[in-house]
């Protein structure tokens, strides 16, 4: 059964690239799956600077998803 998760495509250049596969190598992880980390700190990090956000009338769409659960 294909899955309901949106599906986001980035492009790098090959050098960025290159470093990203180096360190997903080094944590036995591939690239999207360093990406998908980074996302989800990024996110944690936004959730807790930002503490009232549930509370706050959202400024964008985007803000209103932060708040959102996977």
């Amino acid at each position: 059964m294909p899955s309901k998760k949106p599906v986001i495509t980035i492009r790098v250049n090959p050098e960025e690239y290159e470093v990203l596969q180096e360190w997903a190598d080094s944590e036995f992880r591939s690239v999207p799956s360093l990406v998908l980390a980074f996302v989800r700190k990024t996110l944690l990090e936004r959730k807790q600077q930002h503490p009232d956000y549930r509370t706050q009338q959202p400024k964008s769409k985007c803000d209103s998803l932060i708040g959102k659960s996977r």
